[in-house]
């Protein structure tokens, strides 16, 4: 065999060698970035919920029942056709 074979073989094999590594890079590298879009599809759907339930939230606290509530729980306030009944304690 001659010297020149012999170098171009070594080259040869280098290349191939140095493709295969990259390529095992590049599949890392996908394997990665899959992992990552899986994680942010599930952020987005989090984020998505929490959206929808802020909104429900809002339309909520915004309509007559809400004030209601905290008028009489908060604020002791009752409507002015009800009797209030005192029961003491012994």
């Amino acid at each position: 065999m001659s010297l020149k074979l012999i170098l171009q073989i070594c080259l040869l094999a280098t290349i191939i060698i140095s493709a295969l590594y990259a390529s095992g890079n590049i599949m890392n590298d996908i394997d990665r970035t899959n992992a990552r879009i899986l994680q942010l599809d599930y952020e987005i759907e989090e984020a998505r919920a929490l959206r929808l339930e802020i909104e429900n939230y809002s339309i909520y606290t915004q309509g007559y029942s809400f004030i209601e509530y905290i008028a009489r729980n908060w604020l002791n306030m009752v409507r002015r056709d009800e009797t209030i009944f005192v029961i003491r304690g012994d």
